[in-house]
């Protein structure tokens, strides 16, 4: 058996209702606010040799450049193949995709990504597959590369300039595009906290007033601070934030922010419902100050909400596909180790990813095979380990004895590399299931839901919620759960 594995396959991810047989039943009304002892960390472990051979490599302990061409190289290669292969037309657009120097794999894979937007723009406009796009069809209609770098928040202006070169532009279109996007990429020149715009003064006065906490104000200035930037950077250059004229924004303003807020969903910068709350907030204002008589016009009347549904329906990846996720993490993962340990606890406890993030050896328990989670709110909760778990955390603080944080050794963000490195995985396992990172977490929930003995209040307990109704959001049956549901109804 290759490293790492047997975490996969003595995970049982795919049966989570079966993770806590032999589990002792923790006290949910014992004291969980203090740390597990530091003693239990000292106490000798004794486990089996793991096996160190993974595609006839090193240890999973060094940074992504140290690692050997051979493992890094699978990744790059399947990206070539399988997805800008496979999905982009142009051949300009194939070859600079293959031929850009990048410093990882999940590089490329966020270039593919860019590039895959920009063509699904072409093709919104042209009505061309991106598959079936060449050369010719961004040349002679280059104008959209300016329309599209100033309607979206561009992570790599220089790539797509690069882009542009390529296909043949010259000099003088690609200024024209770039000085476009140049506007779009308009930065203020401090920070929300130094942001005293009257118009915004006069509407947080009225909701102090309101008994407004000063905590919950303090967030939605951070919403008008982005609003006014937004407002700069597309349409008024010539203002500065704190100098900036409410009277000059019309309702069409409001329906174009509304439509970029309902882009970075799509991007997953933002969820639906925090984009809901900031246009709540903007409307807000306008409505406000009409209302005291600030502004002339009641532009926001009109302008409808962001709906948002609190329960969003999603589809839970099935048993194969967990175990094929995890098989392709052990396989393909740079940080192997690292990136199991940080999707089983997701996957079989039900961690978020700060939860994850913020994990520290002082947290664990060894001897009681327990964690204390420090989770939403300062709240803490003592939680059994499932032995996979346990075994690969065995391994990792034999690696670091000496570290406080459990992904202290790892190179980078353990957050940020689970979650971009869980999109190109999740793409390799064929997941169709929509969701990010926070699919894992419900994915828990909703297989623990189906175990006979797990009663409503434990599944609250396990969940670390405070409220059954936030519990009930991460269940999720699809039509086979119910119709197995009804038929096991009998009256005899």
């Amino acid at each position: 058996m290759k490293k790492n594995e047997q975490f996969v396959s003595n995970s049982d991810v795919a049966g989570v209702q079966d993770l806590w047989k032999g589990a002792n039943i923790f006290s949910w009304y014992a004291s969980t606010t203090h740390n597990s002892s530091h003693m239990s960390l000292n106490v000798p472990l004794s486990v089996d040799t793991f096996n160190k051979e993974i595609s006839g490599g090193e240890t999973t302990m060094e940074h992504e450049n140290n690692k050997p061409v051979g493992e890094i190289h699978c990744l790059y290669e399947w990206i070539s193949i399988h997805l800008i292969d496979h999905n982009i037309g142009p051949n300009s657009v194939k070859e600079i995709l293959k031929t850009t120097k990048v410093r990882s794999p999940i590089r490329l894979y966020n270039l593919y990504i860019y590039t895959l937007s920009l063509l699904d723009f072409f093709e919104f406009h042209l009505n061309v597959s991106p598959s079936y796009l060449r050369d010719e069809d961004l040349y002679n209609n280059y104008h959209l590369f300016g329309e599209f770098l100033q309607n979206k928040t561009c992570p790599s202006i220089r790539y797509y300039k690069s882009l542009m070169k390529k296909i043949g532009l010259s000099k003088s279109n690609i200024e024209k595009v770039m000085s476009r996007a140049k506007s779009s990429s308009w930065k203020p020149k401090f920070s929300s906290e130094d942001f005293i715009n009257p118009y915004f003064e006069a509407h947080k006065k009225y909701l102090r007033l309101l008994g407004i906490k000063e905590d919950t104000i303090r967030q939605y200035s951070q919403y008008h601070f982005l609003f006014v930037n937004w407002l700069i950077k597309t349409s008024f250059n010539s203002y500065e934030p704190n100098d900036f004229p409410l009277e000059m924004v019309t309702s069409t303003h409001l329906e174009n922010f509304k439509y970029y807020l309902l882009q970075l969903v799509n991007e997953e910068v933002y969820r639906e419902h925090t984009a809901s709350n900031i246009f709540y907030e903007i409307r807000s204002v306008f409505n406000n100050l009409y209302k005291k008589g600030i502004l002339r016009h009641w532009i926001s009347r009109e302008v409808t909400p962001i709906d948002f549904k609190h329960y969003q329906y999603r589809e839970i990846p099935s048993d194969q596909e967990i175990k094929h996720f995890l098989k392709i993490v052990s396989q393909y993962s740079p940080f192997p180790e690292y990136h199991l340990l940080g999707y089983l606890l997701m996957l079989n406890l039900g961690l978020r990813k700060s939860e994850v993030g913020n994990l520290k050896w002082e947290h664990i328990n060894f001897e009681s095979k327990s964690v204390i989670i420090h989770g939403k709110g300062g709240y803490t909760d003592e939680l059994p380990i499932p032995s996979n778990i346990l075994q690969l955390m065995i391994k990792l603080h034999s690696h670091q004895p000496h570290h406080q944080g459990v992904f202290q050794e790892f190179a980078t963000n353990i957050e940020i590399s689970l979650y971009e490195y869980s999109k190109l995985f999740a793409t390799m396992a064929d997941w169709k299931s929509p969701g990010g990172l926070h699919l894992l977490r419900h994915t828990f929930l909703t297989r623990l839901s189906k175990h006979p003995n797990c009663t409503p209040q434990q599944l609250m307990k396990l969940a670390r919620h405070r409220r059954p109704e936030t519990t009930a959001l991460y269940i999720h049956r699809n039509h086979s759960d119910l119709i197995d549901a009804i038929e096991k109804i009998n009256f005899k």
